[in-house]
């Protein structure tokens, strides 16, 4: 059991989660025969239609694989969110000069009242490094003391009511976008036997120089934005654990350059359009193919050359891995199960030696 609290507006809401750890996770049936591979490129990039996260290939035919999207309306929900706070930080740095320049505190205030410490501390730092829950906390206690300027209280209700409208579109888009991932990679996870993951890079995607020659990396800054909203570490979580629910393998396919070879000729002369970043042309075959579509369809083909020695020694690690945490659990509990004898008979001897004195 564990206590939950939501921020609700200016209130706070607690809820109690009852939690159960059961010895095997809950299957979801599957009636329907499943297909044996699906071969999943992820990557992330805008289109009008719908942010593009993976390219999805269960036959490794490029021309008939299929886009993983997401929903627009959740990006413009994170977007208009993100817009939102860029209004309270313009605005939170122009309170900021405005009160270095025009508030003053009661002159029979203690040097250690507590309005008086926090404001010495804030009016020595940079607009940038005051957060507007300080500036919110200072506008408390000059409320208390009478001392609240008029245009300070209306820059305080004016960033109450943006935080509100910032944090809901910010917990529904992402509570959306959670969903949408959990229901997608549900009904994958029900239709396929096997799933071969190809995850980018994510930990160098968000680098911003090169450390090694100090130079810009390829990606822009909205490339890098993209990252944040496409949230692909979530989307991988969320086929994990559907896999698990309805006992599908998933493999990994790392250090392939899937995009760089043309999933119809095997051909290695591929060359992006330069009107559209996300299409590819074949020099050899000459075929236009999605780079995602053309990545996933390679991966399949990859996977599926050893896919069942790939998924049997994928189901032996997971039983490994199964018997190993059993086995700290039994282990665990036979811990605690002599800590608490040790302990009642450590309180058993130091009774009877209390009621031996008392004898005597």
């Amino acid at each position: 059991m564990r206590l939950v609290r939501k921020v609700m507006g200016p209130k706070y809401r607690y809820s109690l989660q009852l939690l159960l750890s059961l010895p095997e996770p809950v299957r979801v049936e599957h009636f329907a025969r499943r297909k044996p591979l699906l071969a999943i490129h992820i990557g992330w990039n805008f289109d009008e239609a719908g942010r593009r996260l993976a390219g999805l290939s269960d036959n490794g035919d490029a021309l008939d694989a299929s886009i993983l999207s997401l929903p627009v309306s959740i990006e413009q929900d994170l977007r208009r969110s993100t817009e939102i706070q860029a209004i309270r930080d313009a605005n939170r740095d122009a309170i900021v000069q405005r009160l270095k320049a025009d508030l003053v505190l009661p002159d029979d205030l203690p040097e250690e009242d507590a309005l008086r410490v926090l404001w010495e501390k804030l009016r020595r730092l940079p607009a940038q490094h005051i957060s507007a829950n300080r500036l919110h906390y200072l506008a408390g206690l000059l409320a208390l003391r009478d001392a609240m300027p008029e245009w300070f209280e209306l820059w305080r209700k004016a960033d109450k009511r943006r935080w509100q409208k910032q944090v809901h579109l910010a917990k529904s888009a992402r509570n959306r976008r959670g969903t949408f991932y959990r229901q997608t990679a549900l009904d994958l996870a029900r239709r396929y036997e096997a799933m071969v993951l190809e995850m980018p890079d994510l930990k160098k995607a968000a680098e911003k120089l090169n450390e090694l020659t100090g130079e810009k990396t390829d990606l822009a800054k909205k490339a890098r934005a993209g990252r944040v909203i496409a949230a692909l570490y979530s989307l991988e979580s969320a086929l994990h654990w559907a896999a698990c629910k309805c006992g599908t393998a998933v493999l990994h396919l790392s250090g392939e350059e899937t995009v760089k070879s043309c999933a119809l000729c095997r051909g290695v002369s591929m060359v992006t359009d330069p009107e559209d970043g996300q299409m590819l042309y074949c020099e050899d075959c000459g075929s236009t193919v999605d780079r995602k579509k053309n990545g996933a369809a390679n991966a399949w083909k990859l996977a599926k050359e050893n896919l069942e020695p790939l998924v049997t020694e994928y189901w032996e690690t997971v039983l490994t891995k199964t018997q190993e945490a059993a086995q700290r659990k039994v282990e665990k509990a036979q811990k605690m199960a002599a800590g608490r004898k040790a302990r009642a008979a450590a309180r058993k001897g130091v009774d009877g030696a209390e009621s031996a004195d008392s004898r005597v």
